[in-house]
Formats: structure tokens, sequence, C-alpha cells
């Protein structure tokens, strides 16, 4: 109890309760309204009538920063959303679970940017659900948002990235398509004409193209009840410094070979004299087909830049023409971009961009490590360093042939980012806030490879390296141990023990697990497995988790190779006896990250028969099959 903040906790609440009286108006519809905190709950939170029940995990450990402040107002706002959207009204089964998740996960980003103090959250939803929904779209396990549930035993596999953030992302497309007030009156019609009711995705439909005048049909047939996501960019030609054609080009993949329309709004940039990116034109165009001719654009100045989903309406994928990635890599134009949200639709573009064959990966490492220094913007930093952790992970897993780039990316960004770091908390020009410094940490943590890096990490556990005004938690103090523990850093054992002694709570004893099995030790990991496997007497599932998600880190491939028999013999046993929840983290967790042939044999062979190993372990092996036939591709051409 003594870690809950409780006043910022209160504050969302009451905050969040005003808003959705406002925004659907339609009262609080119960009498109560209770929020607790449960000790080793599976699940993030639970909407249940007038009584959310959370997790610990919305509990900070030590200091919290905006991220996490954010993660609990949005979460707080979403189990709220739910009193009104799945327990006011409610879906008729569970093929309409969108019709709750989609919309608590909407109407909880806008309550946020609304009711509370992160008025940048579109920015955030850009990244976290608008791109978190486009790597859903593209694994093997996509699915319409709509999508046939035959029994209660097949719920499980639409609790996912589909139904919560393409719903959300979808519904955010369409708010823009009819507009935002619209859309505002034809949900408060909905949700009232339906009050203490089963609903079907028509039913609201019907309240929106009745609201907005706009028959919603077809486009609920081809957002609704397809898979896939579209990729959009700009084709354009100038004469004398004026454009003289302009079109937007959509694209589809063979396996969902839909194309939709959407509203979307193409920025076009420049660089003005003091050397900054700025829009001079922000066109509203509903794209439709193949190619969309854009003739407000003709006749305007040609641009440097264009983006064509400018502010986020749309959910597509972006990709840069040719004169605006030349704008971007060989003019500098990153630094000059003011635009926060625009600055890192440019940055998703150019993740994308070694595999589009616009730009060799060590041209994308170059620039993620030379502009670390520069950027000032938390989601950035955080959206950036991301990037650089998973790409230096995904080198180091391709092996010898790769070892050169690595150790050269990894050592500069160790150097560049702790540099960042040991300045510690600064005010004025160069400011770095405390929220700023603790993301750079988490994320040297990650990068953190060389002695060098290693021996810092360990100095900031024993006071031997100091940072001014930088605070390490015992949370943090347990994320600095696993990643020496990954790393096998001299005498972690004895690191590992004594922290346990300091720390004996449960969620102490999560993070002992989580750190004991992340050690490059066979015999360990062994012990492991048979742990997970022990049917008679396991372990609790949260104990569980916590090693699961840290057994094979990227450098631990061979031990992991070496387990993939023993993991793979009872899957059917397991599938016939474990729930879901364990069976999404023995699925998920055990088997990312391989990249080898035989690897991907063995896993690919231990889903042949889908049937036998039930829906849950397939849909999230064979999301393990996909990436390791990717990750092989790359490593053997």
């Amino acid at each position: 109890a003594q870690y809950v903040a409780v006043e910022e906790w209160m504050q969302y609440t009451k905050s969040g309760i005003e808003h959705y009286n406002n925004y659907f108006e339609i009262p609080y519809p119960f009498k109560k309204y209770d929020q607790v905190i449960v000790p080793d709950f599976l699940i993030g939170a639970m909407e249940n009538v007038a009584a959310v029940t959370f997790s610990e995990s919305y509990v900070d450990r030590g200091s919290s920063n905006r991220f996490s402040s954010q993660r609990r107002a949005g979460t707080i706002l979403h189990e709220m959303a739910h009193m009104w959207f799945g327990d006011l009204v409610t879906m008729n089964w569970w093929n309409g679970l969108w019709l709750n998740e989609s919309f608590a996960t909407l109407m909880s980003s806008i309550a946020v940017s609304e009711a509370t103090e992160f008025d940048d959250l579109w920015h955030d939803f850009y990244l976290s659900e608008n791109l978190t929904a486009i790597s859903a779209d593209k694994a093997v396990s996509t699915h319409p948002i709509e999508v046939p549930v035959v029994s209660s035993n097949d719920f499980f596999n639409v609790f996912d990235s589909i139904t919560y953030d393409k719903g959300a992302s979808v519904l955010n497309q369409l708010s823009h398509y009819i507009g935002r007030e619209d859309f505002r009156l034809g949900v408060s019609s909905y949700l009232k004409q339906h009050s203490w009711g089963n609903t079907e995705l028509s039913d609201f439909m019907d309240s929106l193209s009745t609201q907005s005048g706009i028959d919603l049909n077809s486009w609920a047939q081809d957002w609704m009840y397809q898979a896939g996501v579209n990729q959009l960019e700009a084709k354009f030609g100038c004469e004398a410094g004026l454009i003289t054609t302009f079109s937007i080009l959509q694209t589809s993949s063979e396996s969902h070979p839909t194309l939709r329309n959407q509203r979307v709004q193409l920025g076009l940039f420049s660089r003005d004299d003091n050397g900054v990116i700025a829009a001079f034109a922000a066109l509203p165009i509903e794209v439709t087909g193949a190619e969309t001719v854009v003739e407000d654009a003709q006749g305007l100045a040609c641009p440097q830049l264009a983006l064509p989903n400018y502010e986020g309406w749309g959910y597509a994928e972006i990709k840069l023409d040719d004169v605006s990635m030349n704008t971007i890599i060989n003019d500098s134009a990153l630094l000059g971009i003011s635009d926060p949200l625009m600055r890192s639709m440019v940055w998703t573009a150019l993740f994308d961009a070694p595999g589009n064959g616009q730009m060799d990966n060590n041209q994308l490492l170059a620039l993620l490590v030379t502009n670390m220094p520069f950027e000032t913007n938390d989601r950035i930093i955080r959206q950036t360093l991301s990037e650089l952790v998973s790409n230096l992970n995904h080198l180091e897993k391709l092996g010898d042939r790769f070892t050169f780039q690595l150790t050269t990316y990894s050592n500069a960004a160790e150097e560049q980012l702790w540099d960042l770091i040991s300045r510690g908390v600064i005010a004025g020009a160069d400011a770095q806030s405390e929220s700023t410094l603790d993301l750079r940490l988490r994320y040297y943590r990650g990068i953190a490879r060389s002695d060098i890096a290693l021996n810092n990490l360990n100095g900031l556990l024993n006071d031997e390296v100091t940072v001014p005004g930088l605070t390490i938690g015992q949370g943090t103090r347990w994320d600095i141990i696993n990643r020496l523990a990954e790393r096998n850093y001299l005498n972690i054992r004895d690191l590992i023990s004594d922290e346990q002694a300091r720390d004996p709570s449960d969620a102490g004893r999560r993070a002992y697990f989580s750190a004991q099995s992340a050690l490059p030790n066979l015999e360990i990991k062994q012990t492991w497995v048979e742990r997970f496997l022990d049917t008679e007497n396991p372990l609790p599932l949260s104990n569980q988790r916590a090693a699961m998600g840290s057994i094979f880190p990227p450098g631990q491939e061979e031990l992991q190779l070496a387990l993939l028999p023993r993991l793979t013999t009872d899957l059917p046993i397991l599938a016939a006896e474990k729930d879901n929840y364990y069976l999404q983290s023995y699925g998920r967790d055990l088997f990312a990250g391989i990249c080898s042939r035989e690897g991907l044999e063995i896993i690919a062979q231990a889903i042949s028969e889908p049937d036998a190993i039930g829906p849950t372990l397939y849909r999230f092996m064979s999301e393990n099959v996909q990436s390791a036939e990717l990750c092989v591709a790359s490593k053997e051409n």
C-alpha cells in the first residue's frame, strides 16, 4: 500500500467519471465505483461491474515517471469506460468483443487526452495502438476485427492486439471519416438506445449511419470483416517549382488484398528560412482504390517532404517517396522536424526502409546513434531506443557474419547513451528530466554488452557509480541484475542471492526467478523447463511467467536450441491440462527469438497438427515460426 500513488489514482478517477458523463451524455450507471489492487492477478485489469480489479504492475516500487503515470491513467480510464461499453451495453457474443474492448481503448485515449495532463496522447496513440496493430495485422495470426467465435472455449484468442489496438485505430479513423462530433453523438445514441441490452455490429453501425447521414455498410465490410493493413505512398511531379501531378498510391498484401476507403490528411512540407521543416499545406482527402488523384495539391509549391497520413487520422503503413526519403537521409531533415508526431512517423518509415530496399541497415543504425543526443521528446526517445535495442538484438541472433556491425554500433550506442545518462538531471536549455533519465537508463540496460557498460550497471547497484538526480528503485535494481544475469556477469549468482535477501516481497520473488532463469547455464535452464512442465505440483503461474519471459534472451540461442526437443515433446498434454494463460506464455515466450534452420524445423514440425495442440498454443507458436522464417532468411541471404 505504501507504493500506491493514491492522490494521482483518485484524480484520474474523478476526472474520468466527469468526462464520460459529459461525452456519453449518460450519467455513471451504477451506485458505487470500487478499484481493487490484487496480488498475483493474471491480467492487467478487469471491469467487474462497479468493482474494477488491477494487477500490482500498476504500482511502482520506486519513483514514477511520466510513462508509468500515463499507463495508470490509461488503464483506469479504459476499465471505467467499460461501465458504459461492456456493462451498460454488452456485446451479444464473443465475435463482438470489439464492441467492448476496441471502444474502451479508444474512449480511454480520448479521455486521457482531454481529462488528464497528457495532452500529447495522440502521439502515444500512434506509437502504441497504431503501430502495435500494424505489427499484429502483418502476423500470420491476424484476423478480422469482427471474427466468428465458435464456442466459449475459443474466445481467448480474440483478446489480442487486433481487437484492442486495431479496433481502436479503425474506430479513430472512422471518427475522422464521418466527423468527430457526429461520431460522439452516434456513440451516445447507441448507448442510450441499447442500455441494459446486448448488441451486434449492425446496431452500432446503424446508430452512426443515422447520425452522420452516411451509409456505412460498405465501410464495415472492408474494415470490420477483412484482415490486413494497406500501405500508402505519395507520388508527385513538379515543374518550375510547382506541383503538376499528385496521387496517393494504395497497395495491399497478396494474402489480404482489400483496398479500403479512408479519410486521411496529406501534409506537404518544406524547409523554412530557419531550417525548420514546416507544413505549408494540410489537405484532407478520401483515399479510394489503388490511386487517388489529389487535385487540390496541383499548383502548390513542390514539397521537400510529403506525408500521406499527417497527424495520424488513418490506419495504414506509410512508405516515403524517393524525394522525401532523400530529404530525410541526405539533407539532415530529422533535426528540422519540430512536430513530434510527424517526427515519429518519419522515424517509423525509416525503420521500414531497409526492408523496402530504400536504405542499408548500417545507415539506419548510424542515424539512430548520431541523432541520440539531439532528441528531446521522451516518446521519440523511447521509440528510437526501442528500435535500436531490437536492431542490435537481431544482429546478435544473426551470428558471426554480423559481429563487426554488432560490436561497432553497440559500442557507439553504449558510449553515446552513457554520456547522456552520466550528466544526470539537468535544468535549463540542455534539460534532462528525471523521467528522461530513467528512460535512457532503461534502454542502456538493453544495449549493454561490453565490460565497460556492464561495469557501469554494476556500479549503479553498489553505489560505486553515482548519477546526479538518479534514484535506483527496487524494480530498477532487479532490471539491472537481470541484464547482468543474461550476460553472465562476474559474481552474478551472488548478486542475485543478495538481492533476494534484500527484497523478500512477492514481486521480489518473481524478479528472482526471472534473473535466475536468465543465467546462461544449461543445467539451470533444464531445471526450469521441468518446472514449467510439472502438472502435479506447479509453481504459481505468475512465477512461471516471470521465468518464461527471461529464460531465452538474445545471445543464448544455442541453449534454447538444446532444449527445444524437450519443450515440444508434450504439447498435446499441455494443451489438455493447462489453461489459456499458461499456454499463451508457453507458446509466446519459450519459442521466441529462434534464428537457426534446425530450430525452425523443430517448431514447425511441432505445430504441424494444429488440432492436437489446440488454438492457443498453435496461435503463438505459429507467430514464432513466422518470425524464425524471417530471421533464418536474413541469416542465409
